[in-house]
């Protein structure tokens, strides 16, 4: 079956690359995704019924507008994430997501505008050290150093906020495929650099963007923060938990109750 399967994947890829067929647009941001009604239905029973006819009027207009993050007339929980949005329309073409390829240290963001994108500006340019030094009443120059001699090693979060609103995307859009792949990423993510900085945002975003119900990624916060005790040591994490009343008012599982000396016992 492999080759059947690889076939359909190679000319639903060759699709996102062109808009000849395109019937329907997503709106969401600065992006607008033209793509087609018979990919994305398939995929997402929300699709289905706003492209259905004469249902609603995004059906007859043939194009949607999905209020961004930061949009003056809309509550950033409740509002997409834009580059989230971009990653699930090229799942429905992929079948997968590379959330490295927009939100990891260094990368060129814009380098390979696809599918009608604007290219974003690249901010991964670094500024030389200077190349004299005052010594006395004289200067020297300094030998040239090479590049990847002085470049920082940077702690990664592996994306985990990224597939954290790539997840919420998928739950609010039903796409179901997508929501097991973004947790599972998610998963991964969180299991490696559980001790990054980026871990109280991502925990943020899982509970205030997705429901009660989802609970791939809430019961993997929990479970995180009930292994990593020390996670609670973080201002920032702290203050995520005492914020959200699913964590702080003990309304998870009583099974994962993280202790910590300085901190009343509370369920996560």
């Amino acid at each position: 079956m492999e080759g059947p399967m690889l076939a359909l994947r190679e000319g639903l890829a060759r699709l996102y690359k062109n808009n000849e067929f395109a019937d329907f647009a997503i709106m969401c941001g600065p992006y607008t995704f033209k793509v087609h009604k018979a990919v994305i239905c398939a995929q997402s029973e929300y699709f289905t019924t706003a492209c259905s006819s004469g249902k609603f009027g995004e059906g007859e207009e043939g194009r949607i507008t999905l209020k961004a993050i930061g949009s003056e007339d809309g509550d950033d929980e409740t509002c997409d994430d834009p580059e989230a949005v971009k990653h699930m329309v090229y799942y429905f073409y992929h079948l997968d997501y590379d959330a490295a390829r927009i939100d990891s240290p260094g990368a060129n963001v814009g380098d390979t505008p696809a599918n009608g994108l604007a290219v974003l500006p690249h901010h991964g340019a670094t500024a030389s050290p200077s190349g004299k030094h005052r010594l006395g009443l004289g200067t020297r120059r300094t030998p040239s150093v090479p590049q990847q001699a002085v470049k920082p090693v940077l702690k990664t979060a592996g994306n985990m906020v990224m597939h954290a609103r790539v997840f919420a995307a998928a739950v609010k859009y039903q796409v179901q495929a997508l929501q097991v792949l973004a947790a599972s990423k998610f998963t991964a993510a969180v299991e490696a650099s559980w001790d990054h900085d980026d871990f109280a945002e991502a925990a943020h975003i899982v509970y205030t963007t997705t429901p009660e119900e989802a609970r791939a990624l809430r019961n993997e916060v929990a479970k995180c923060i009930t292994e990593h005790g020390a996670l609670l040591d973080k201002a920032a994490v702290e203050a995520v938990v005492r914020g959200i009343s699913g964590l702080a008012a003990g309304n998870e599982p009583e099974s994962l109750v993280a202790p910590n000396a300085h901190m009343p016992t509370m369920a996560i």
